[in-house]
């Protein structure tokens, strides 16, 4: 069966191919008639539009404590934490 498989995947892709390639063109479709264009002639440009940018609603977010803050379990001195988007922890592993 090892040696049939590449086989049958051959002529599987000869059928598609020969299918693919014999079969009718579909009818071409004849073109949409004229209509007016989406850009504005010079006589009908209007102003631009400008948004408004100083509009921006800012929060202010207090970031919640890191969990050793109330824990009587002391931290590790060997951890170096930072916050960057996310909680972070960095751990120097020493090379022997």
């Amino acid at each position: 069966m090892q040696k049939a498989t590449p086989l049958i995947l051959v002529l599987f892709l000869a059928a598609t191919a020969t299918f693919l390639s014999l079969r009718t063109p579909s009818p071409k479709v004849a073109p949409a008639p004229e209509t007016k264009s989406a850009v504005p002639t010079p006589d009908e440009k209007k102003p631009p539009q400008t948004a408004k940018t100083d509009t921006a609603v800012t929060t202010k977010v207090t970031p919640r404590p890191w969990p050793q803050a109330s824990s009587d379990i002391a931290v590790d001195s060997g951890a170096t934490f930072w916050h960057f988007g996310k909680r972070n922890a960095l751990y120097h592993i020493p090379k022997y």
